[in-house]
């Protein structure tokens, strides 16, 4: 028995939902992953505004 097109629908939201679940928890650890030398830039104290 082939799914049916609503079949296809109903898998690609619950994949794009888990997709989206996944980049919200944990999009930081994986941009750390991927680039590590932008995300480990740090700031001068004596150039933060207060």
């Amino acid at each position: 028995m082939n799914p049916r097109w609503h079949d296809w629908v109903i898998a690609a939201a619950i994949t794009a939902l888990a997709a989206i679940g996944v980049a919200a928890l944990w999009g930081q650890e994986i941009a750390a992953v991927l680039d590590p030398a932008e995300n480990s830039q740090e700031t001068d104290p004596g150039s933060v505004r207060r």
